[in-house]
């Protein structure tokens, strides 16, 4: 029984390690390349509209440097906003990894 439950033990840290392996960590907003056309506004929650017109992270936002607007380890439901105002934004200012 001890080798059964150890084994599900491992399997289970194995699947939770995959995952966090997988999640995304960092999603960047390029914001001299943003073009201030709104397709990322569409989505929502996590783009906000800046003073410049550009999208930034808001409330969410982790840094800023160079132009770049970072937002660090975004929760499973803003990574589907994120990877979905990735696809519609027309000059690939939205990087993920």
């Amino acid at each position: 029984m001890k080798k059964v439950l150890f084994f599900l033990l491992v399997i289970a840290g194995l699947v939770i390690a995959i995952k966090t392996a997988m999640s995304m960590t960092e999603a960047i907003i390029d914001a001299p390349t943003c073009m201030s056309c709104g397709a990322c506004w569409e989505v929502g929650e996590p783009y906000f509209t800046h003073d410049d017109g550009t999208a930034y992270w808001g409330a969410y936002q982790t840094g800023e440097f160079s132009g770049l607007r970072f937002y660090s380890y975004p929760s499973g439901e803003h990574q589907d906003a994120i990877l979905d105002g990735k696809g519609k934004c027309p000059a690939d200012c939205i990087i993920t990894w």
